[in-house]
C-alpha cells in the first residue's frame, strides 16, 4: 500500500483496530524521522467496513477474509457500533450472491444473532456494486438489508454498509466442487448451498428395506432443485433415468419456498414449500472413481400443478 493510501486512513477513519493503529504510529515515526514507506511493515490485508455512517478499519490479525472453492468469507473482529459490542460475518458466493450474513451482537450477556433469511435471503438483503478482481485479488461492495434473529424472526435488525478489500487471501480448493445448474422457465438457477443427505429404513432383522439419497441445491431467491436417488449417487450406474407423476425415487425435483422470511435453526418446515409432480429425465454421463468419486450428469423436467406446467427446467447439469 502507498503512504498516502495510509495517511488517507489515518485523516478520514474513525474507530480503528489495534493492529491497524500499530500501522499509523509507525506511520507517524516515518514521517517525523524522513523514513520511506518501503522502510514501513507492509499492511498485507486491509478490510474497511462501513455501518450506521460509522467507518471501521481491519487489518489481518484484526480479521479474516479469504477466497476459497468459489466463495468468500469475511469475519470481522469485535467492535463497538451503537454502544454495542458486535461482529459481523459474510459469507458469498465468488459472483456477489449471499450464503449467509451474521450479525453478532454482545451488548448483553447472553448475545444476540441476527442473519439473513434462511431461504428468501436476495428479497430482503441486497448486495449491489459487486465488484471482486481474482487478479488484483480486491474486493468491493454495498449491502443493505433485513436481519432475522435465530429463532425470534419477530425481532429484525436493519443494516447497511460497504466492504472494501484489498489482498484478498486465496486458500486453495481441496474439496471436490459440487454444482448443480439449470434454467428455470429460462432463468438461472443460482444455487448458494448445496445440501446432501441419505434415509433408510429396516426391519426387524435390521436389513435396510429402503434407502433414499438426496443432493439438494437452493438458491437465494427461495428455489430448490434436489436429485433423488434410490442408491448412493456415487454407486448409481451411468445410464438414463426417466421419471413421471408416479415416481418418488430415481428423479429429480424442483420446489418453491412460499413460508415466511427467517432465520430458524433446526425447524421443519413441512407446507411452506411448493411441491409439484414431476416429468422428466436425469442421465448419469460419468462416475470419477478416485479419491475425489465425482458423479457428473444433466437433466430436465417439467413441474405440473392440476395438469398445468408451472416451472420448466432445462440446460440442467451437475457434479457432485
Amino acid at each position: 500500500m502507498d503512504i498516502r493510501d495510509v495517511q488517507k486512513q489515518f485523516i478520514f477513519i474513525g474507530p480503528i483496530g489495534t493492529a491497524m493503529r500499530k500501522h499509523l504510529i509507525l506511520l507517524v515515526l516515518a514521517l517525523i524521522f524522513g523514513c520511506s514507506s518501503e522502510e514501513l511493515p507492509a499492511i498485507k490485508q486491509l478490510m474497511e467496513i462501513q455501518l450506521n455512517d460509522q467507518t471501521f478499519t481491519f487489518a489481518e490479525d484484526e480479521s479474516f477474509a479469504n477466497e476459497n472453492c468459489e466463495n468468500i468469507f469475511l469475519n470481522t473482529s469485535y467492535f463497538i457500533v451503537d454502544s454495542s459490542r458486535v461482529r459481523l460475518e459474510i459469507a458469498i458466493t465468488t459472483d456477489g450472491r449471499i450464503k449467509e450474513i451474521t450479525y453478532l451482537d454482545f451488548s448483553d450477556v447472553i448475545g444476540r444473532q441476527f442473519k439473513t433469511a434462511d431461504y428468501l435471503s436476495s428479497e430482503v438483503f441486497f448486495i449491489e456494486n459487486y465488484a471482486f478482481s481474482p487478479l488484483d485479488r480486491t474486493l468491493s461492495f454495498e449491502f443493505d438489508g433485513t436481519l432475522y434473529e435465530i429463532d425470534e424472526s419477530q425481532n429484525t435488525k436493519s443494516i447497511a454498509g460497504k466492504v472494501k478489500i484489498e489482498n484478498l487471501k486465496s486458500i486453495d480448493c481441496t474439496a471436490s466442487q459440487r454444482e448443480i445448474n439449470a434454467h428455470i422457465n429460462q432463468e438461472a438457477f443460482n444455487v448458494v448451498d448445496i445440501i446432501g443427505f441419505t434415509s433408510q429404513t429396516r426391519n426387524n432383522q435390521n436389513s435396510i428395506t429402503s434407502f433414499k439419497s438426496v443432493w439438494n441445491g437452493i438458491s437465494d431467491d427461495g428455489f430448490s432443485i434436489a436429485i433423488v436417488t434410490s442408491d448412493e449417487l456415487k454407486d448409481m450406474d451411468v445410464g438414463v433415468y426417466s421419471f413421471n407423476e408416479n415416481d418418488s425415487i430415481d428423479l429429480v425435483t424442483v420446489r418453491k419456498y412460499e413460508g415466511a422470511y427467517e432465520a430458524i435453526v433446526l425447524k421443519e418446515r413441512n407446507g411452506e414449500w411448493k411441491d409439484f409432480q414431476y416429468d422428466g429425465e436425469f442421465v448419469i454421463e460419468e462416475q470419477v472413481v478416485d479419491f475425489s468419486s465425482i458423479t457428473r450428469g444433466r437433466f430436465s423436467l417439467k413441474a405440473y400443478q392440476n395438469g398445468e406446467v408451472i416451472y420448466s427446467i432445462t440446460d440442467g447439469t451437475f457434479s457432485i
